[in-house]
């Protein structure tokens, strides 16, 4: 009997290809073709977790949608970041918000809040306000 060109397709996939595109998980897949054999269990169907993508290579994180990349990984790299931070805020000559600041210096949210934090705790930065409204400023 001839095979479809779904069924030849699909039937030259492996079983982890065929889950990745499926969104299913390989468990998942076995209980649905071996019913009562895999000893899976039945339960809903979720997606199946995503695989991390590579990381760069140099030790640096990408700032998010064209953010310049920054590394923070190192003590030498922090002080760099929060240096650069700093001169930002400076350069600002008034309160001003961490989308500004992410545009200047570059980083992922996470980055730019742990610095700004450091310089808060390091009494050279204060701010005001709460959640999107917050904006920094020199001591």
């Amino acid at each position: 009997m001839a095979q479809s060109p779904l069924e030849e397709f699909v039937g030259s996939m492996t079983l982890s290809e065929l889950a990745d595109r499926s969104g299913k998980s390989v468990t998942q897949i076995i209980a649905w073709a071996l019913p009562g054999k895999s000893g899976a269990s039945k339960s809903p169907s979720r997606p199946a977790a995503k695989k991390p993508g590579p990381k760069p290579s140099s030790g640096a994180s990408k700032g998010g949608k064209g953010g310049k990349l920054v590394n923070t990984r190192t003590p030498e790299g922090r002080a760099a970041y929060d240096a650069a931070v700093y001169d930002a805020v400076s350069a600002a000559g008034k309160p001003v918000g961490s989308s500004a600041l992410r545009k200047k210096v570059g980083g992922t949210p996470l980055q730019l809040r742990t610095s700004l934090n450091r310089l808060i705790e390091d009494k050279k930065v204060t701010y005001e306000g709460k959640a999107r409204a917050t904006r920094y400023s020199l001591r």
